[in-house]
């Protein structure tokens, strides 16, 4: 727990610092397109061992578009805050 977090707040400072230079959706867009191939690449290791059943997809899809609609918010949050407020907004508790 205590390396995710170093690791999360690593995560907020770079993309602070890169922010500065490029606009949120293209370090969103960057960022995912890097978490999809990482995802692609480890279905395609270990696809051989379970088929995804079709009831399956749509529960992946929505997650898929949780998670575009959150970085997004959170890259625009750390370019329109910094990397500090965003961390504290971001473990609160609702």
């Amino acid at each position: 727990m205590v390396g995710a977090g170093f690791m999360y707040a690593w995560h907020l400072a770079v993309s602070q610092r890169v922010l500065y230079e490029m606009p949120a959706p293209t370090v969103a867009l960057y960022v995912l397109t890097s978490m999809a191939v990482v995802v692609v690449a480890a279905f395609l290791i270990h696809s051989s061992s379970a088929a995804v059943p079709l009831a399956g997809f749509p529960p992946m899809l929505g997650l898929a578009a949780i998670t575009v609609f959150s970085r997004l918010l959170m890259f625009l949050g750390v370019k329109r805050l910094g990397s500090v407020q965003t961390a504290l907004l971001v473990s609160l508790k609702f």
